[in-house]
């Protein structure tokens, strides 16, 4: 950021501001981080989302989970017992059925 547009300073760990930011509160927290403009930013945990410019994590949709630093709501992948497309909805497996591991594939 640059403060009157005369000195260039750095914005603090985990944070970027767009060309033409002028304040460190225009410094906001990088994908996979959450927190307030100008830091400082933190991990996302597992189970949610940070997609940047942030200051809290997204929690994933029901019945997905997520690994810690993931910044997209595709990093969502339906939890075992339940089938669906990674970051939509997830639905049981049918009687009869099963899929052991997280993730996109089908209920067989």
């Amino acid at each position: 950021y640059c403060p009157g547009g005369t000195t260039s300073f750095a914005c603090p760990a985990d944070t970027l501001a767009a060309p033409g930011g002028e304040a460190k509160s225009d410094c906001t927290c990088k994908p996979t981080t959450s927190g307030t403009a100008g830091g400082p930013c933190t991990p996302c945990p597992a189970g949610s989302f940070c997609p940047g410019g942030t200051t809290t994590a997204v929690t994933c949709p029901p019945n997905t989970n997520s690994a810690g630093n993931s910044d997209g709501i595709n990093d969502c992948k339906c939890i075992a017992g339940y089938s669906g497309p990674n970051g939509g909805e997830c639905s049981s497996c049918p009687a009869g059925t099963f899929k052991a591991s997280a993730g996109s594939l089908p209920c067989l």
